[in-house]
């Protein structure tokens, strides 16, 4: 099974590749429901938030990556959907727990991890607010010594934010919200993935995505 999942999902991605994030822990038959509608990646939570989202964990790994899909790592602990956890030294703080969060599951190196913005920030709070947190972020993700796997930093968030956070720094991956109505994401269009409208399949929630033509930031081992 692993080797023709494995070869269709190389085909998708010279195009554009289809998959998904979900709060939900991943079982084998949650899987294979992935696989059969055609998606190639899924988003899943290396952090653990009560009431939220469940956390990577190894097994899911495992079953994921030899179902030939791609794992995106989303880093959402709580706070993130408030302007009030972005400060430079939050950024600082969360940065070192996600590198940590990465290193135990293994995340191979030069990936993303993607730090989430899930509200609608004016551009005055992207200013006062969203950038100090992720300049610090990026600089802790360029520093060599402290990162030497060389992570990736991703973002996700409306596309006034992504736009925002990407200007004048090298390799950050975005991530759209689904939320169109968010400042600037009706005509954001440099994005990496791009968030749909929540479905069920294989009895759990996901939010589709469609990747674009530059890559997700997104792993497999």
């Amino acid at each position: 099974r692993k080797k023709a999942y494995h070869k269709s999902y190389r085909e998708r991605r010279i195009y554009m590749a289809k998959g998904c994030d979900t709060a939900a822990y991943l079982t084998d038959s949650r899987v294979d429901a992935l696989v059969g509608k055609g998606y190639s990646f899924v988003g899943r939570y290396i952090d653990y938030l009560k009431g939220a989202h469940n956390d990577l964990t190894e097994k899911e790994v495992g079953l994921i990556c030899n179902a030939g899909l791609e794992i995106v790592s989303l880093y959402q602990p709580k706070g993130m959907n408030s302007s009030t956890h972005y400060s430079a030294s939050q950024g600082k703080s969360d940065v070192i727990e996600a590198l940590e969060l990465a290193r135990y599951l293994r995340q191979p190196k030069n990936t993303a991890i993607y730090f989430c913005v899930d509200f609608d920030p004016l551009e005055s709070v992207v200013r006062s607010n969203i950038l100090p947190y992720f300049d610090a972020v990026y600089q802790a993700i360029i520093d060599k010594e402290g990162n030497p796997e060389g992570y990736r930093m991703g973002v996700y968030g409306s596309g006034l934010v992504c736009s925002s956070v990407e200007k004048n720094k090298s390799s950050v991956y975005t991530m759209l919200a689904n939320a169109t109505a968010w400042q600037g994401s009706s005509s954001y269009t440099q994005w990496n993935i791009k968030q749909k409208l929540p479905i069920s399949v294989g009895g759990i929630d996901v939010d589709p995505c469609e990747s674009s033509s530059s890559g997700t930031g997104g792993w497999r081992r």
